[in-house]
This record gives C-alpha cells, sequence and structure tokens, in this order.
C-alpha cells in the first residue's frame, strides 16, 4: 500500500486537531501575542483609514474592534 500526499496531511490534521496548541504556551506568552496581534490590528486598520480614500469603513472596523477589546479587558476587572 503506498502512502499519499493526502494520508499525510490527514495525520497531521488529526494529530494538530487532538491537542489544543493555545493552552499550552504560557499565560506570558499569550499575553505576548495578544498584545502584538491587537497593535497589528489597530496599525493596519488606522494606516488603511490614512492611506485610502475610503475613511469610514476601516474607521468604523476600528471602533468596533477597540469597543469589544476594551469590553472584553473592562468585563474582567469589573466581574
Amino acid at each position: 500500500m503506498y502512502i499519499t500526499v493526502f494520508d499525510l496531511l490527514g495525520s497531521q490534521l488529526k494529530a494538530l486537531v487532538g491537542r489544543p496548541r493555545w493552552k499550552n504556551i504560557s499565560q506570558a506568552n499569550r499575553a505576548l501575542i495578544a498584545g502584538v496581534v491587537i497593535i497589528a490590528v489597530l496599525l493596519l486598520l488606522g494606516g488603511t483609514a490614512v492611506a485610502t480614500p475610503y475613511h469610514y469603513v476601516p474607521l468604523v472596523t476600528l471602533g468596533i474592534f477597540c469597543g469589544a477589546v476594551l469590553a472584553t479587558v473592562l468585563a474582567q476587572f469589573l466581574a
């Protein structure tokens, strides 16, 4: 019996799905990754709003994103 590329990909997919990788990362590294992602999204949306003639869509998206992030952080402190 031959092993195909699909067999190899299927076994790798089963290995990835079987274990949650985000929980294996330490809490400090998760906070660092989340901070970098938040800053990257803010810069990407802000830069898009400045560089393109369509300002409203990136700014509305930026407002929703900032509101969701702020709500999540404040909900943890106010709980």
